[in-house]
């Protein structure tokens, strides 16, 4: 199947943002003598900060020993120094551009903040590939709410069983799914446990893939 336009996750998905993080929290759990495991940060993928908390986590399990807001702090100075780091995900940024030359439409639809997103786009030069860039602070509810990709979707302008959407987690692909778009699974070294089985069609990266392609959607 061909697809007119595109809909990108941005998050793991896009840059890979959230081994950085996941590591950050890692390393705060450690230093306390507990451990942080994937499936912990599970659920904090493909959806809002108030689905898991791992400061709230932490003030628990030392039962009241922590302070939340000093850990919240630590944990977000080292992961901004990891993700400062952090390249592009491999293909991600060929597809892009032979998709714009293709003059296939294309926007974001991803559940974290706007200055988040638009930061790493900006620094990496894909703000203008663009049509729009849709974040949390457009909607009432983030992922797996399919709000975000139903104000992507018109704003494309484009019926969507035209829009092929791209995910790396399965609250991601939930919300795709629900407003009625296609969906392909790209996962990250996260989310490759995880349960992708919703997607229409699931690859390991970016590289090799063509906009102008008929993806072998099931």
């Amino acid at each position: 199947m061909k697809f007119s336009g595109f809909i990108f996750d941005f998050d793991g998905l896009l840059l890979d943002t959230e081994m950085p993080r996941f590591t950050a929290w890692q390393e705060e759990f450690a230093k306390l003598g507990f451990p942080l495991t994937f499936k912990d940060w599970w659920k904090t993928i493909g959806t809002g900060p108030s689905a898991y908390d791992p400061a709230k986590h932490l003030f628990e399990l030392t039962k009241g020993r922590v302070d939340p807001l000093a850990i919240n702090r630590s944990a977000n100075i080292r992961s901004d120094e990891l993700v400062a780091s952090a390249k592009l995900l491999p293909g991600v940024e060929d597809f892009i551009h032979t998709a714009a030359k293709a003059g296939k439409p294309m926007a974001v639809a991803s559940s974290s903040d706007y200055e988040w997103v638009i930061g790493h786009l900006t620094r990496f030069d894909l703000l203008p590939y663009f049509m729009a860039v849709f974040t949390a602070r457009d909607v009432k509810n983030v992922k797996p709410d399919p709000e975000l990709y139903l104000l992507a979707t018109e704003k494309l302008e484009l019926p969507a069983s035209s829009i092929l959407a791209f995910e790396d987690s399965p609250n991601g692909i939930k919300a795709a799914k629900a407003a009625g778009l296609h969906c392909l699974a790209v996962p990250n070294r996260i989310t490759s446990e995880m349960d992708l089985s919703s997607a229409d069609l699931i690859v390991e990266s970016f590289t090799g893939l063509h906009p102008e392609s008929h993806f072998a959607i099931k």
